[in-house]
């Protein structure tokens, strides 16, 4: 107990005594640890999110809506309703699904986009998993979705939004433009596929954003036998979608995620482990003379490890305990960032068992990494010592040297198996990582070595220095470039995709300023729209009708049977549509059909109205979308000119698409929504700009995981610079001695260290443009829209050598203050 004590007291001592080098080796653990238990925590919040149980993927087994048609009828769900009877299906639940939803609250002309609406049977749903209500508790479906307008909303918009219980809002399908006033009766903590971004209300709800029209597209089935079921279905014009192979996607993407993340902590978690090696390297030679007075004491080779095994320990406990708390505080952020990715309804957890785990991980990394410069430091021979020689250290047989590698990697290897959950993980990461950590390190340890002899370099006396000392060592600070080169191009990939996706939407604003507002109303409201838009002043506009009917077929011998979307679209001009047979106006009795129908110029069609009238028409030509013309995607039916379609029929909605002068889009945006407070108006600038904002998001989670990667770089140039003061005493001492001032020495270190961060940045940038270059010529598109700007590449450039000389800076002007009398008299 007294020895254990003593060697206790004595490793803190030296832990004190170690100063800002101690310091930084404490940070290098606490980055390794902080790093594991961040990835963590993100990984198993993402692997609760991601659904793998099959029938979770829809809330049933099998997923189903009809091949030609875009509405369930009563006659579909008798065929349904007949196997029920035969118990090929369990049960079934009708939904009426749409993803053009958008909700805003009154008085407000502003849109918010959503994930999916979707009307449902409050008493059915779900078949499978659970939708879960955080507020009211208690309280089920069929209690809260009594009446047309009852809505429950997932707290993913809760909190994105600010909205709550009793909160009126109004919801309106951009396809047709409806209003319809709704009341949050609900919150949704969790959805059966854990999405988010979704409102829920009854089926009466959805046939009243449809005006009226029936409005169940897709149908939810459980089944003993869901694939033969599927097979059968398909057969009788269903599309029937099993959720096993959407589980099966599930699985991959989930397994995919947790290796990477889980991959990139234990990555961070070797960066802490070199930090510690080239610390405890540097420290033990140092103390060398020490080793031989323990031996000389009679303190053997064993007792030696374990006294410097427990110096690592301790301070692999420090510096884990730093780890976990800034993990802790970090996982917070990064699912939060996530989150922002993707309409998943993350959440995080606190789990004591990644705690835990991460702190016993990051001592016993420490003592691993740190356990080969003990064994060979214990080797010092006493004699030396006694004879008032150099004290050196035995060389260990290659044999021994082998086997201690082993030693040491078992152990490592076991760690990250059980991070991992598998040992084929645990090795393929740690394979993986050697092979990138060999493959850049020769790669920059190359360009450093031929830097350094190419370079003229030799005019500036310290630059001499700077380039000398980088022959010598510059392997030593590969591990620090390549950490620097990870983070210069995860900054450099998130800039250009940001930057590309900002400019892309722009140009796209710009070329369809032509019409930048949309105006949706139903039809019986024609005049208050156009005298509103009028009252805007605004001199340029062009309008549209759509009208539902119940079929559109082909009709002659060619296309007999071939079906299109049931929609009759009546336009003042046609758009963003273009052309093909006769020209617009030419033929006014004539319509055009989507030339993906394979209803072709020259034939003719049946439209079967609501209530059972048919018209036979002639078809003058077809078309196709001009999708960079167009920011909302455009409903496909059969295309005519506005008279002929109000001659056909009542339309049911009517749609304005305005011009309104530059700068002033928002203002005209909210003025036409204050006059018509039962259309919906979409302000197509800020429609686009949502998209912008979702590479924004992944823009700052990129910018999140960079700045990890920087870190690194900077926590092993700092304790490169840290030992290299130390190494480098007697060094420095002369310099100072022979009339070198403190400013010299820091230009010396600047250009050293400014050189390293240079070739590490510049690689970087390097190897993003040489990745874009390859895209472009896999990828013609992605090669027109990805390409880094000079300026985002300088810039980039700029923060990675500053980073690195501030780091150096800070580390190195207190060791360089040191009297030279004092260090010389060190060496005798």
């Amino acid at each position: 107990m007294n020895a254990l004590l003593f060697f206790t007291r004595t490793a803190w001592r030296s832990l004190i005594r170690g100063g800002q080098r101690t310091f930084v080796a404490l940070l290098c653990i606490a980055f390794g640890v902080m790093s594991l238990v961040a990835m963590t925590y993100l990984a198993e919040s993402l692997n609760r999110a991601i659904v793998v149980d099959p029938a979770e993927q829809f809330g049933g087994d099998i997923s189903l809506s009809r091949k030609t048609e875009d509405i369930i009828s009563p006659v579909h769900i008798e065929e349904l309703d007949v196997l029920v009877q035969t118990g090929e299906i369990d049960r079934y639940t009708q939904i009426a699904f749409t993803s053009s939803l958008t909700l805003r609250t009154p008085g407000s002309g502003e849109l918010h986009f959503l994930a999916a609406g979707m009307g449902i049977e409050p008493d059915q749903y779900p078949l499978a998993g659970r939708l879960s209500l955080i507020e009211p508790g208690n309280v089920g479906l069929t209690t809260l979705l009594l009446n047309p307008g009852d809505i429950v909303i997932t707290r993913d918009i809760v909190h994105e939004y600010g909205l709550q219980l009793g909160d009126e809002v109004i919801l309106a399908d951009i396809q047709t433009g409806i209003p319809v006033h709704g009341i949050v009766r609900g919150i949704a903590g969790d959805t059966p596929n854990h999405q988010g971004s979704k409102v829920y209300y009854t089926i009466e709800t959805a046939e009243l954003l449809e005006n009226g029209h029936p409005a169940v597209n897709t149908v939810l089935v459980n089944s003993q036998n869901s694939e033969e079921l599927a097979a059968k279905l398909d057969e009788s014009g269903w599309w029937a979608t099993s959720s096993q192979m959407s589980a099966a996607r599930n699985e991959s993407e989930k397994d995919l995620f947790d290796t990477l993340f889980k991959g990139a902590g234990i990555l961070g978690l070797m960066v802490g482990g070199i930090g510690i090696a080239n610390t405890m390297q540097v420290l033990l030679r140092r103390r060398q003379k020490e080793m031989a007075i323990w031996k000389a004491l009679g303190y053997q080779e064993m007792q030696l490890q374990a006294l410097f095994a427990g110096e690592a320990a301790m301070l692999g406990a420090f510096g884990s305990l730093l780890g976990v708390i800034l993990g802790l505080a970090v996982s917070v952020g990064l699912v939060h960032l996530f989150s922002r990715t993707t309409n998943l309804l993350i959440s995080w957890s606190f789990s004591a068992s990644s705690l835990v785990g991460g702190w016993f991980v990051g001592i016993l990394t420490t003592i691993i990494f740190a356990m080969w410069s003990i064994i060979s430091a214990s080797r010092a021979r006493p004699m030396s010592l006694l004879r008032n020689e150099p004290v050196n250290v035995e060389n260990m047989p290659k044999i021994k040297r082998l086997l201690l590698i082993i030693l040491l990697a078992l152990p490592f290897t076991l760690i990250t198996s059980l991070i991992m959950g598998s040992i084929i993980k645990g090795i393929g990461v740690l394979v993986f990582a050697l092979a990138g950590l060999i493959v850049l390190g020769s790669g920059l340890g190359g360009l450093a070595w031929i830097t350094t002899r190419i370079l003229p370099l030799r005019v500036l006396p310290f630059a001499r220095i700077a380039q000398s000392s980088l022959r010598r060592r510059g392997w030593n600070l590969v591990f620090a470039m390549i950490a620097l080169f990870t983070g210069i191009v995860s900054i450099a990939l998130g800039v250009v995709f940001t930057q590309n996706a900002q400019s892309a939407m722009s140009n796209r604003t710009v070329e369809i300023e032509g019409y930048n507002i949309q105006v949706i109303a139903p039809f019986g409201q024609e005049n208050e729209v156009k005298a509103a838009v009028e009252g805007q002043q605004i001199q340029e506009f062009a309008y549209s009708y759509q009208t539902a009917v119940e079929n559109i077929r082909g009709s002659g011998p060619e296309t007999d049977g071939i079906a299109s979307q049931p929609l009759l679209i009546g336009r003042s001009e046609p758009g963003e549509f273009q052309l093909s047979g006769a020209s617009w106006g030419s033929q006014p009795e004539g319509v055009y059909t989507y030339a993906p129908s394979s209803i072709p110029a020259g034939s003719q069609v049946e439209v079967t109205l609501m209530g059972g009238t048919t018209r036979t028409l002639g078809v003058i030509g077809t078309y196709d979308i001009d999708w960079d013309a167009s920011l909302l995607p455009p409903e496909t039916g059969l295309l005519m000119s506005a008279e002929m379609s109000a001659s056909l029929a009542q339309p049911d909605t009517v749609t304005y698409y305005v011009k309104a002068p530059r700068g002033e889009i928002s203002r005209v945006s909210d003025a036409l929504g204050n006059a018509l407070p039962d259309g919906t108006i979409i302000n197509l600038a800020a429609y686009a700009a949502r998209y912008t904002q979702t590479y924004h998001n992944l823009f700052v989670l990129a910018l999140a995981m960079a700045g990890l990667a920087l870190l690194a770089g900077v926590l092993l140039v700092a304790n490169s610079v840290s030992l290299a003061m130390l190494d480098r005493r007697y060094e420095i001492g002369v310099l100072k001695a022979i009339g070198y001032s403190r400013v010299h020495v820091l230009a010396a270190l600047a250009v050293e260290y400014g050189l390293v961060a240079l070739i590490a940045s510049v690689a970087g940038i390097a190897a993003v443009q040489v990745f874009l270059w390859i895209l472009g010529i896999l990828n013609d598109l992605a090669g027109s829209l990805l390409n880094m700007e000079p300026l985002s590449a300088v810039l980039i450039l700029f923060l990675g050598v500053s980073l690195i000389l501030t780091t150096v800076f800070a580390v190195s002007s207190g060791s360089i203050r040191q009297s030279p009398a004092s260090v010389l008299n060190e060496h005798g």
